[in-house]
């Protein structure tokens, strides 16, 4: 009689490791307080308001949000851009982009 031991179909896994099927989440760093006419990726925008890069997409397509078109055609959205489309929103302004906002309102004397 051939013994052989069956591999099991579980494997284990170190505590706080991650399978490898795992979608990775990518971390995008952005400068505490950016200037108006600075250039964001989707992924940046997402970074910022804590949504998928998916969604700044879609809002792109349904021209919610103007952006522009890299020569290697990646998309870019301006700060200000992206503030007046999160005011109109109802959404909450990043700390980041707060010197953006302010410099977009009306002056007030």
């Amino acid at each position: 009689m051939n013994k052989t031991k069956k591999k099991s179909a579980l494997k284990l896994v170190k505590p706080g490791a991650r399978p490898r099927s795992a979608v990775k989440a990518v971390r995008i760093v952005v400068p505490e307080i950016l200037a108006a006419d600075k250039l964001l990726s989707s992924h940046e925008c997402a970074g910022l308001i804590q949504v998928n890069p998916s969604s700044i997409n879609k809002w792109v397509k349904e021209d919610r949000i103007t952006a522009f078109r890299t020569p290697g055609g990646h998309r870019r959205i301006r700060a200000s851009d992206f503030v007046s489309f999160l005011t109109k929103c109802g959404m909450p302004i990043p700390r980041a982009l707060e010197d953006v906002r302010k410099s977009l309102e009306p002056a007030t004397k």
